[in-house]
């Protein structure tokens, strides 16, 4: 069911179209930001060997540009970098974690409250935001801030998200500064046609079906949990997620005769990529074959290319343009976010 494009425009009062398009614009808008924040504050120049782990801070967008950005780089780090998503820090965090808090709008919750946490315990931080509370505490303690433009979706903003922090990376010390070349090739891309037309294909494959994501781990977890948010916030609908090989030890049991007296309108969902071991490979193509046994869909995501950064962008523009077309054939705006509107509100009463 292709969408009506009057439809589309009427129901996309917010522009999500634009702001999806945008990934690769602001890989290249990071770049530029990144280098002007540079040019003020030297503060954080090959400090790395100074601390023996580092603890990002944040929710929802600003966390999944964390995980991509912490999940990339992991097999070439020396020291770990954990993602926080609560109001609570681990209690292992000393003046020996480097801290980056991360909220689009600077007024998230749970990041405030665990970032006071850290300045409590005298962490040296940096900040990333448009502004908000955020800002302004880091502005009082002396702490840099990263300035990410207004006027987006936080979860629009991811490619802001992880640029800023894989530039960070470098900046440290933490990685080798050849990411720089790869994230400048990637910047000048576009999504082609073929990726284009294959999201609206994968999306109206999953019009009127309950999603079932599958993928291995790492950064293609990552990107499994990128779908599954993205068809809750753009299309509103709810979805599950699972990975490989964990998958093989409990969930594949599941796939049963009660299935049917359940729910047969199921969309098997992989996320795959050329990295993922010749186990999972194997693993996946076994299940696959016993869930070919029960009604429903399997459908696939991948990509080829020998840049790893550009496969991982590539697949996050290609899942939130799935996010959107599906958004379109349920003729719902992708851009409001209401029950998370009404829970924000309610928590301050």
């Amino acid at each position: 069911m292709k969408p009506d494009v009057d439809i589309v425009n009427k129901l996309d009062t917010d522009n999500m179209k634009k702001q999806i398009g945008s990934l690769y614009e602001q890989i290249k808008q990071s770049m530029d930001i990144f280098e002007s924040f540079k040019n003020t504050n030297q503060s954080y120049k090959n400090i790395v060997h100074k601390y023996d782990k580092i603890l990002i801070i944040g929710m929802g967008g600003s966390a999944i540009g964390a995980d991509f950005a912490r999940t990339l780089v992991e097999e070439d780090l020396d020291i770990p970098i954990h993602v926080v998503r609560d109001y609570l820090i681990p209690n292992w965090v000393d003046k020996k974690t480097f801290i980056i808090v991360s909220s689009y709008s600077g007024n998230t919750e749970e990041t405030l409250t665990a970032y006071n946490q850290c300045l409590e315990k005298k962490c040296f931080s940096i900040a990333i935001s448009t502004g908000g509370n955020l800002t302004q505490i880091a502005k009082d303690k002396n702490v840099g801030v990263i300035k990410l433009p207004k006027g987006f979706q936080p979860r629009a903003a991811v490619g802001y998200s992880i640029t800023i922090l894989l530039l960070l990376f470098v900046e440290i010390g933490l990685i080798d500064k050849k990411i720089l070349k790869d994230l400048k090739i990637v910047s000048q891309n576009q999504l082609g046609n073929e990726y284009m037309s294959k999201a609206l294909k994968v999306s109206e494959k999953l019009y009127n079906h309950f999603p079932i994501i599958y993928s291995g781990g790492g950064y293609m977890e990552v990107l499994s949990n990128r779908l599954r948010g993205q068809l809750a916030e753009n299309s509103k609908i709810l979805s599950y997620q699972s990975v490989f090989p964990e998958h093989n030890h409990n969930e594949i049991e599941g796939w049963s005769k009660n299935l049917e007296k359940i729910n047969s309108n199921l969309a098997v969902v992989w996320i795959k990529d050329e990295s993922d071991s010749v186990y999972v490979h194997k693993r996946m193509r076994i299940v696959k074959e016993i869930i070919d046994q029960y009604p429903g869909c399997q459908l696939t995501i991948e990509v080829s290319s020998e840049s790893l950064l550009e496969r991982v962008f590539t697949i996050i523009n290609m899942i939130d343009w799935v996010s959107y077309y599906l958004a379109n054939q349920y003729e719902v705006n992708p851009s409001p976010v209401k029950n998370i509107s009404k829970l924000k509100s309610l928590m301050i009463k």
